[in-house]
């Protein structure tokens, strides 16, 4: 009894996800003009710290990129016994 009272929770669960599935696409598809005039003016409003943001993490990863690779030339020492130094 235990299990198909399990197996009906599941099922009002997927039920209720339905239901606020189509309840978000409803909202989506009466609100979608005024949310993409929202979004258009919030960017053009914000372009030039967008561009910005953009191009300072776009300058963070090649200078990350660039230290990773100088430190994956530079030769490292490994000591195989006391007082023989080798490169790996």
């Amino acid at each position: 009894m235990l299990k198909n009272q399990k197996q009906g929770q599941v099922g009002e669960r997927e039920e209720r996800g339905a239901a606020q599935a189509a309840s978000k696409a409803a909202h989506y598809e009466k609100n979608l003009p005024d949310i993409l005039a929202s979004r258009a003016a919030y960017y053009e409003k914000n372009k030039p710290d967008i561009l910005a943001r953009k191009a300072a993490y776009k300058a963070r990863r090649i200078a990350e990129i660039d230290a990773r690779l100088e430190a994956a030339a530079q030769p490292r020492f490994v000591r195989l016994h006391p007082g023989a130094k080798n490169f790996v």
